[in-house]
């Protein structure tokens, strides 16, 4: 039972200031709504319990005063298993655009040398053969041979230094990303520390939860990074609660594979260790302890993905350790193209123009190649370069199988039948494209499943969590009536008051 029209005013009161915040939480969705971490808030109204009538001593109560309503607490509208849903499909979304972007930059290389390219030289290189066969003593013609020749070894040359280029810029873009994820490690712990103070204290600022979810977001499309939900404890082991009685928790952030970066209000950091053998990231856990974490799978986000590239297609050390680099298989195009001419220019069957002016002709040797390692020992495609004294003398190129007829031109023609060859060097560097375009369709495909994976598991979060801005603004219009009527119905009491106050009077 209510007692008077004062008890009315209280009770009228509380309800213009529960609209009020209504009116505030519905104005702070809307401008939330364009923000992708800022998760709906609701307020939580209740009844609040009346109070006795205080009465004179030895007489019966007459009632009680109203209570009114209050809000109790705002909060934060997140499912946290759509959130790992959704993180664990940013994370792969995240994964298959750096792969995509890795292969397609790769694939830019070869297609950036167009008529240049190390097949069309080739192809160049090995007609000047097949013309030098029909007129093997020609100083031109046999001039343009080793020409053409100068021109291969420099575009495997330019080649080779632009997959590299390409490598050292994934190292680059991974040391970035490793230096902007060890910040946001840090702002995760330092939110963490903030927000479980609040806690302790029963004030929990939704705020400080957006921006700490921001964050985590990014970690999981970064390094496929999870959250873990955690009990705060007191030193001796024992679970902290609130001052309303309710535990306290805090999160810890962890790797795919497990190793945790974030412990609570503690953080970790990661490093790059550069190959060769192998490019890897070493973690210092907040414990101290330091590892060598293990990205496997697309859950690894963008890290994992420049990792995956840096240890295959994309390894730049040129030294086999990565069966799939490109860099590898282009060397091999290259050592192929020298071994197999330089096979036939230094065979024993091969002779060259010794004397142009008597048309003498002396046999080839190893000591006669066309093809050398510029530096080192290893021909590859870095290293590859026309032998000096060729240069200087072209009639050292072993144009014929005869010893005796300066005309015949069989070698030369055999050089030039390794164009057609199903184990030659052209056949090899048209399979190296294939491949290479392949990888860069299926990436491109993957890419286009995972983004379209991401966007519903987005979709199934913001439908939960997300502010529809109809609703709010309806939500916004409701608090609005409420709070005028309220105000008339006080504006009347207010004026019942008065008139019984004159008639007391």
């Amino acid at each position: 039972m209510s007692v008077g029209p004062l008890n009315t005013l209280s009770v009228i009161l509380s309800g213009l200031e529960v609209s009020q915040e209504q009116s505030d939480v519905a104005s702070q969705n809307i401008a939330g709504a364009s923000d992708p971490n800022y998760a709906r808030e609701t307020p939580v109204v209740v009844p609040v319990t009346g109070t006795p009538v205080p009465m004179a001593a030895g007489t019966t109560p007459g009632g009680t005063y109203d209570g009114g309503v209050a809000v109790i607490n705002v909060v934060r509208q997140a499912a946290s298993y759509l959130s790992a849903s959704n993180r664990a499909q940013q994370a792969q979304a995240a994964y298959a655009k750096t792969w995509a972007e890795g292969l397609s930059s790769a694939q830019a290389v070869f297609q950036a040398t167009g008529s240049n390219s190390p097949s069309a030289v080739m192809e160049t290189f090995f007609n000047s053969l097949s013309t030098l066969s029909q007129s093997p003593t020609n100083l031109g013609a046999l001039s343009t041979v080793v020409g053409n020749a100068q021109t291969v070894a420099q575009t495997f040359n330019t080649l080779a230094a632009s997959l590299g280029q390409q490598a050292a810029n994934a190292r680059g873009q991974l040391g970035d990303q490793i230096a902007q994820d060890n910040q946001l490690l840090t702002q995760v712990a330092q939110l963490n520390r903030a927000i479980t103070a609040g806690a302790m204290a029963g004030d929990v600022s939704n705020a400080l939860v957006d921006q700490r979810s921001g964050y985590l977001n990014q970690l999981a499309q970064d390094l496929g990074a999870t959250v873990q939900t955690i009990p705060v404890t007191t030193p001796g082991g024992q679970p902290v609660d609130s001052p309303s009685g309710q535990p306290v928790d805090t999160i810890q952030v962890r790797l795919p594979d497990g190793t945790v970066l974030v412990d609570g209000t503690h953080a970790g950091t990661l490093a790059v260790q550069s190959g060769p053998p192998a490019t890897r990231l070493s973690a210092t856990t907040p414990g101290g302890t330091t590892v060598t974490p293990t990205f496997t799978g697309t859950q690894g986000g963008t890290v994992g993905a420049l990792l995956q590239l840096l240890n295959g297609p994309l390894s730049g050390d040129g030294s086999g350790s990565a069966a799939n680099s490109l860099l590898n298989q282009v060397d091999q195009v290259a050592n192929t193209l020298a071994t197999q001419v330089n096979q036939l220019q230094t065979a024993s069957s091969a002779y060259y123009l010794s004397n142009p002016a008597t048309k003498t002709l002396s046999p080839s040797s190893p000591s006669h190649p066309l093809f050398v390692a510029q530096t080192g020992t290893t021909i590859s495609a870095a290293t590859i370069g026309v032998a000096p004294a060729m240069v200087q003398n072209p009639y050292e190129l072993a144009t014929s199988q005869s010893a005796t007829d300066a005309n015949n031109g069989a070698n030369a023609e055999a050089m030039a039948s390794l164009q057609n060859a199903s184990a030659g060097p052209v056949a090899a560097f048209t399979r190296v494209m294939v491949a290479v375009g392949t990888g860069v369709q299926s990436a491109s495909d993957q890419q286009t499943t995972q983004s379209a994976l991401a966007s519903q598991t987005l979709k199934a979060w913001q439908s939960v969590s997300g502010v529809n801005v109809n609703q709010a603004v309806a939500g916004l219009a409701t608090a609005a009536q409420q709070y005028a009527a309220l105000a008339k119905a006080m504006g009347a009491v207010q004026t019942m008051v008065n008139n019984l106050l004159n008639a007391v009077i």
